[in-house]
């Protein structure tokens, strides 16, 4: 119940007028998908990618800290290589 937990629940102690007492239960969060492509150099890594996840369907749906049944995630990621070896892998 740890992720569940830590996402979904809401204690006692943090409920307010709009936000009633759940208690999270383990199972089922979402479903991820997600591709990406990338490009290296001789001095930089290029990723780009796209992550979509689809929560419905999921354990703890009921919860007032459940907002939204899907989300799109677009990244990059770039690295730049400071430091290497002499000699190249074989």
């Amino acid at each position: 119940e740890g992720v569940a937990d830590y996402f979904y629940e809401v204690r006692h102690r943090d409920v307010t007028q709009d936000r009633e007492n759940f208690d999270a239960k383990a199972g089922f969060i979402g479903k991820n998908y997600s591709t990406f492509i990338s490009y290296r150099d001789e001095t930089f890594l290029t990723i780009l990618g796209i992550r979509y996840t689809d929560f419905r369907g999921a354990q703890n749906a009921n919860s007032p800290l459940f907002i939204v049944n899907e989300n799109t995630t677009i990244f990059l990621a770039v690295n730049y290589f400071f430091f290497q070896s002499a000699e190249k892998a074989k």
